[in-house]
């Protein structure tokens, strides 16, 4: 029986170096490795399972020859075992011969068994190391990037806080020679000033009083600009405050009329007698009576009412409220006795 041969293991490839960028190494470069360490990983993985599998494959084989042989010995077992001297000489050298063959192929079988499943054991415990050791080295990996990017770290913050130093000093140095030169500057302009003639120091000091002067009529101007404007305002608020006090008191002035009217009516709403059929049957000299009290009851400047207006509001309840006419007028209710027939 030919015997497959064991798929070679999967030499696992040398980490190159990585190329250091400013934060660690390149994430592109070690995100590669770790694929291609993980496709070896599944590789050597489908190898073992294929290895398992050609080994499940003899186990069958094997045992359907165990079945047979256990057949064939249980037919051999039913009959009467002939001796080979009974047998012919050409019979007894093939059933020899089918024992020897028969032996050899169990003799293999179990060899092939033992070997697959040595080979199997050794690619497993091959590929569990190997994944133990890409786990191990992309761990390896991921601490040394991360240390080699905590050094560049702390590195470029030196760097930086040294950048920043050299600049504070440079701006300091800058700051100082400035500082002298003004100084310099200024030694030689007082200078200069001393050096000139009188008649140029007189021109220029009459300038400079001719600007103050003109920067002093400017400001005073603009003070008397302001002192109007404010005077200004301060008349028209106070002529606006003034509008509103009259506006309200001539509203209050109004309002006061209105619930005096209001009073007023009310008053003679309920001196006025309810309109039944029993007050048209009283005498007459009753009538006279109510008239000059219902004429002293109105208030001046009012005009008598129609029928209708006094019995509407007589019929209204006492106490409710009366609508106040728009634009603060007062509407005077006109109101006459009813005479009776």
């Amino acid at each position: 029986m030919d015997r497959e041969q064991p798929t070679e293991m999967i030499q696992m490839p040398a980490v190159s170096e990585f190329e250091v960028v400013l934060r660690g190494y390149d994430r592109a470069q070690v995100r590669e490795t770790v694929e291609r360490l993980d496709a070896d990983v599944r590789i050597a993985l489908t190898d073992r399972d294929a290895a398992v599998a050609r080994a499940s494959n003899l186990a069958s084989q094997l045992s359907a020859v165990h079945a047979e042989m256990e057949s064939l010995r249980r037919k051999l077992a039913s009959t009467a075992a002939p001796t080979y001297e009974t047998m012919g000489e050409r019979i007894a050298h093939m059933l020899r011969l089918a024992e020897e063959e028969a032996a050899e192929i169990r003799r293999t079988a179990h060899t092939d068994t033992a070997t697959l499943r040595e080979e199997a054991q050794a690619m497993r415990e091959q590929s569990d190391a190997q994944r133990q050791r890409i786990a191990a080295e992309a761990e390896r990996i991921r601490t040394t990037a991360e240390q080699k990017a905590v050094s560049v770290l702390a590195d470029a913050e030196r760097k930086a806080t040294a950048l920043v130093s050299d600049a504070e000093a440079q701006r300091e140095q800058l700051t100082r020679q400035t500082a002298e030169r003004n100084k310099r500057v200024e030694t030689d302009f007082e200078i200069s000033l001393r050096a000139r003639r009188s008649e140029a120091a007189r021109a220029e000091a009459e300038r400079l009083r001719a600007s103050a002067e003109e920067a002093n009529k400017r400001v005073a101007e603009a003070t008397a600009e302001a002192t109007r404007r404010t005077t200004e305002a301060q008349t028209h608020s106070a002529e606006l405050i003034a509008q509103a006090d009259h506006e309200l008191r001539r509203i209050e002035g109004i309002r006061q009329q209105t619930l005096r009217q209001l009073t007023a009516i009310r008053s003679l709403l309920g001196s006025l007698p309810a309109v039944t059929e029993q007050g048209a049957a009283e005498p007459a000299v009753e009538q006279g009576a109510a008239e000059p009290a219902t004429e002293a009851a109105k208030p001046q400047g009012t005009e008598p009412a129609t029928d209708q207006e006094a019995t509407e509001q007589a019929t209204e309840p006492a106490g409710s409220g009366v609508k106040a006419p728009d634009h603060g007028q007062t509407r005077p209710v006109r109101t006459r006795s009813r005479q009776g027939s």
